[in-house]
């Protein structure tokens, strides 16, 4: 008999958060998101080592990041795939940054381009996470996302700079 209740009418709600578990989360967040805002500008900007500096600053706060969050105790089924696709995409996204700033020092073209690809795709890995989150009733800050996206549209225009024979 049960199988067969259906909602007429109403809304359904999101689960209740736990308070103690957003805190830590945004804990874990917060160091990433300050690099993303104070390096990320440098990724367009500067002499090629400087660019490559900031690719690798980025990639070692997102591996940091995906340490903290790993180590968050999450309560229930849900809330612990939502945690560990968190890490996952900061993992895919840091790695895609090293690439970046190893291909940046190589000046390596085709290995700029991989990496450029790589990187957008772990920021849509990042923002299915923050959806999960979202869905479990946890508010995700939107900046960190969209400054992501932002990034890695700006990298498509500095990719020729690699191969001009520029110095830096």
């Amino acid at each position: 008999v049960l199988g067969t209740l259906q909602l007429i009418h109403g809304s359904v709600l999101a689960p209740e958060a736990d308070p103690g578990y957003a805190l830590q989360l945004n804990a874990s967040l917060a160091k990433g998101n300050a690099a993303r805002r104070a390096l990320g500008p440098k990724l367009s900007a500067g002499s090629l080592p400087a660019r490559a500096q900031a690719a690798q600053q980025l990639a070692a706060a997102h591996a940091q990041a995906a340490v903290s969050v790993t180590r968050l105790s999450p309560h229930g089924s849900g809330l612990t795939a939502a945690n560990r696709a968190l890490v996952s995409a900061l993992q895919q996204t840091g790695s895609a940054y090293g690439a970046l700033g190893r291909a940046i020092t190589g000046r390596r073209q085709t290995a700029y381009s991989s990496a450029e690809g790589q990187i957008a795709v772990g920021t849509r890995a990042l923002g299915a996470a923050f959806t999960s989150l979202r869905g479990l009733g946890y508010r995700v800050a939107v900046l960190g996302l969209a400054l992501a996206l932002a990034l890695a549209l700006a990298l498509s225009v500095t990719a020729a700079g690699l191969g001009t024979g520029a110095t830096g």
